[in-house]
């Protein structure tokens, strides 16, 4: 087959060559032509220009992420780190973080039928908006097989296990409602809200009631010679007066009102009272 072969520049070309390819070629100015282009090809993907980041994103497959992170240097730059460690907890993590939340747990379900479920047990409140949000983040970041279905903040209530559960558990469900989100899918919503207020009170009252009783009695008996008689009583004649006195007092101190609640409550505002403790103290 060498003699095939041939030692010109032209043997280099394929079938479909040019003409200014050939003639390139023929005149040995490849590299002074294409030399430059080459090295500005290298590290350009490492500083590149802002009107390339588009190109950059669409090339990596990170336009998922475009929505949830502020620009496009963002998202190249923790994209790429994302994408590294997707599939894994770390990648959960990282994704809600974005959003301004920390998970506390990631929990698996233990069930053998349910054992893609998971849930997330947030350090801070979410909302609606913010829950539709991080189930879109936990679609793309956790196992394709997995399914986000509960997220909890500071209310966690567990379905009743016979001859397994503790005191506080709930008959047949887990704690929270139902939301719908825009895919269609049910997520299921437990949190707690805990309100603090100092209220400050001046003044005082006072009130009093005094009430006096004295009781004294006296107590006279005769008898009168020649006129006692067997089965006859004898005459006494009382005189008896009562005073009774009592002195009482009492303090009243209101403490801070306390709100009191359950979480299968339709409406917090609707469900929750104020209850003021007081406490009485009565000197007699």
């Amino acid at each position: 087959m060498s003699h095939h072969l041939k030692t010109d520049s032209d043997a280099l070309l394929p079938i479909n060559r040019t003409d200014l390819q050939a003639a390139v070629v023929k005149h040995g100015q490849l590299e002074a032509v294409l030399g430059e282009g080459v090295q500005l090809l290298r590290g350009f993907k490492s500083h590149p220009k802002q009107s390339l980041l588009p190109w950059l994103i669409w090339e990596y497959g990170l336009g998922a992420l475009v929505p949830y992170l502020d620009d496009l240097d963002q998202v190249l730059q923790q994209g790429l780190a994302w994408q590294r460690i997707r599939g894994t907890q770390k990648s959960l993590e990282m994704a809600f973080d974005w959003l301004g939340f920390s998970l506390s747990d990631v929990e698996e379900s233990k069930s053998y039928r349910h054992f893609y479920r998971y849930q997330c047990h947030l350090n801070q409140m979410p909302d609606l908006n913010d829950v539709e949000r991080m189930a879109q983040l936990a679609e793309l970041s956790a196992p394709a097989r997995s399914e986000l279905v509960r997220v909890t903040y500071r209310l966690d209530l567990r379905e009743l296990k016979l001859s397994a559960s503790s005191f506080g558990t709930l008959l047949s469900d887990h704690s929270g409602y139902r939301h719908r989100l825009k895919n269609g899918k049910l997520l299921r919503i437990s949190t707690r809200r805990e309100h603090e207020a100092i209220i400050d009170a001046p003044g005082s009252a006072t009130s009093s009631r005094e009430r006096k009783q004295h009781s004294s009695w006296q107590s006279y008996s005769s008898q009168v010679l020649g006129t006692m008689q067997l089965s006859n009583s004898i005459v006494h004649s009382f005189q008896s007066a009562n005073t009774h006195s009592r002195q009482t007092s009492r303090a009243y101190t209101i403490g801070q009102a306390q709100w009191f609640g359950h979480w299968q409550s339709s409406v917090w505002s609707e469900a929750r009272y104020p209850q003021v403790i007081t406490f009485h103290q009565a000197l007699r």
